[in-house]
């Protein structure tokens, strides 16, 4: 991939591609904010009367699903055309070199667009919210219900300091590249289908994990037959259950790190060698 780098050739990509985005997923993306609202609106038709109130876990859970929604649809919206014969050409055009093409995709399919979602629906919950009427009684950031959680720690704290098991850079850390790897995989099919791609990518990932489990599961079935569960499982009783913890969020960070490169880097190496 060509590597040379001008901010101003790259802060006019990245307005076109605003434009870009604006013009063609525009209307999706608000479509798919105003999802939550459907469901308020289900529930003030449809609901009981004094219905009970949607708490906020649940909504947070459902602008969990519409930036989910508009990560998987983003790159196939937004960059359709980068791997169709004629259409494509145009894209492969523009004055920037496709290092700068490609930091401005990943800019808006992996931030931008994701953002976009969380802040458009936190506004739409908040008018909701504001409302006299609905089961929107309490706002997203309420205090929740730590109950379960304090109970959990007083359990364990007889054994290991809490502090011990509490990571939430850790979990944000995780979370952050889970959620880029399974955006890398849109950006990836994006540039192999040419039509349908989010439904192309779906039914092969299904069929891919179908294919998988045909073969894990004779192994799994296999290897406790040997005794090779029993083995591990008392391994791991014998070792430290901070330091095991340790090793196996190490080791997950380290893979879902792995993965976003090998995913990313292919997809940018499809978009260097892409013909039109």
């Amino acid at each position: 991939m060509n590597s040379t780098f001008n901010f101003r050739r790259f802060g006019k990509v990245l307005v076109y591609d605003a434009q870009t985005a604006v013009s063609q997923f525009g209307l999706t993306l608000l479509i798919l904010v105003l999802i939550p609202m459907a469901v308020w609106l289900f529930n003030v038709v449809l609901g009981p009367r004094g219905a009970d109130d949607i708490s906020a876990v649940v909504r947070w859970a459902e602008i969990g699903g519409v930036v989910m929604l508009v990560s998987m649809m983003a790159p196939s919206r937004i960059y359709r055309t980068v791997n169709i014969l004629h259409d494509g050409i145009f894209y492969a055009m523009l004055p920037a070199s496709k290092l700068e093409k490609y930091l401005s995709m990943l800019l808006y399919t992996i931030v931008i667009c994701p953002l976009v979602a969380v802040v458009g629906s936190i506004i739409v919950d908040t008018l909701l919210y504001l409302l006299p009427f609905g089961a929107y009684h309490t706002t997203l950031f309420s205090n929740w219900d730590a109950t379960p959680y304090i109970e959990y720690q007083k359990a364990i704290s007889n054994y290991y300091s809490p502090i011990q098991f509490l990571r939430p850079h850790i979990t944000v850390l995780g979370s952050m590249l889970s959620s880029v790897a399974g955006i890398a995989v849109f950006i990836l099919t994006n540039t192999v289908f040419r039509k349908h791609k989010v439904l192309k990518t779906v039914l092969w990932g299904w069929i891919l994990s179908f294919v998988l489990s045909l073969v894990l599961i004779p192994v799994t079935l296999r290897a406790g037959e040997s005794g090779v569960w029993d083995s591990l499982r008392n391994w791991v009783m014998r070792c430290d259950p901070v330091s095991l913890i340790n090793h196996f969020l190490a080791w997950y960070l380290i893979l879902y790190a792995v993965i976003d490169v090998i995913l990313l880097w292919w997809a940018g190496h499809r978009i260097k060698v892409m013909k039109y």
